[in-house]
């Protein structure tokens, strides 16, 4: 595909991006499959082939990239309907994660949470092959560590991926003992000890508080929270914070944290927010 034709191409793919996210709300509503264009286009086997080599990286990293764009909204999408799915490799996406392009790796973890969340059912994807063990390793591993970044993008979405990730297999009949596996390792004991003390330093944003929700609100997270000295005292330190009368996002993640299960009562005293 010579320069001209590639931009065109691209083109192609934005406006197709662009459509089918202006359209979120009638694709919620089932209305994108009777009467849109959008809906008209994935009812075309040519277009999701061109999708499945874009998704396959036939194209290369942009068409990679906006191919996954175009998926997460589709598996989101509850009432979507396709011609055909688009097979998925997870280890691709994983082996995507780990690489140092960061406009891939945020586009595989948006998808990949988009897949977790749906637990490998939507329409729109057909999850290829057996998804092992270590392949879920490999990739909690790698949002711990992205987790850290100081990019919010690229953490925000990797807290988003952990999260979905791990309810994922606590939903799964054969695959719980693995949440608790990948929860119980050392590394999320020194990962939650870093960015709170980073937050109670000032460098504190939604997503370490959605961290935060996501650990007290699991049994097993909770173990590890318990093990991190005076964390009590920290967590009530963090939630009266003043940054929380000046962001309305912060705020709202604030109460998130405060209205989790609170396996808490289980493993540490009771935390009194008031």
């Amino acid at each position: 595909m010579d320069d001209d034709g590639s931009e065109l191409f691209k083109s192609c793919m934005l406006t197709v991006l662009a459509a089918i996210t202006c359209n979120n709300d009638n694709l919620n509503s089932g209305m994108f499959n009777k009467i849109s264009v959008c809906g008209i286009v994935l009812q075309h086997e040519g277009f999701m082939e061109v999708l499945q080599k874009c998704i396959d990286k036939q194209y290369g990293c942009i068409m990679f990239n906006i191919s996954c764009d175009i998926l997460t909204i589709l598996v989101w999408t509850k009432n979507v309907k396709t011609c055909r799915s688009v097979i998925v490799d997870i280890s691709t996406l994983v082996d995507v994660i780990t690489l140092r392009d960061q406009e891939m790796m945020v586009a595989g973890m948006k998808l990949l949470t988009a897949i977790f969340y749906t637990d490998l059912t939507s329409c729109a994807v057909n999850i290829s092959g057996r998804i092992y063990p270590n392949t879920f390793r490999t990739l909690y591993i790698h949002l711990q560590q992205i987790c850290m970044q100081d990019v919010r993008e690229y953490a925000s979405n990797a807290v988003q991926c952990m999260k979905e990730l791990i309810s994922h297999l606590y939903r799964s009949d054969t695959e719980q003992y693995l949440g608790d596996e990948l929860l119980s390792q050392p590394w999320n004991k020194a990962l939650i000890e870093i960015i709170l003390d980073l937050a109670l330093c000032g460098s504190l944003y939604s997503h370490h508080l959605n961290l935060f929700s996501f650990f007290l609100g699991t049994v097993q997270g909770c173990i590890v929270m318990k093990t991190i000295p005076h964390i009590t005292d920290k967590l009530l330190q963090l939630v009266r914070m003043d940054v929380f009368n000046e962001d309305g996002e912060m705020k709202e993640s604030c109460n998130e944290m405060m209205r989790v299960p609170l396996y808490v009562t289980i493993d540490l005293k009771i935390i009194d927010y008031s």
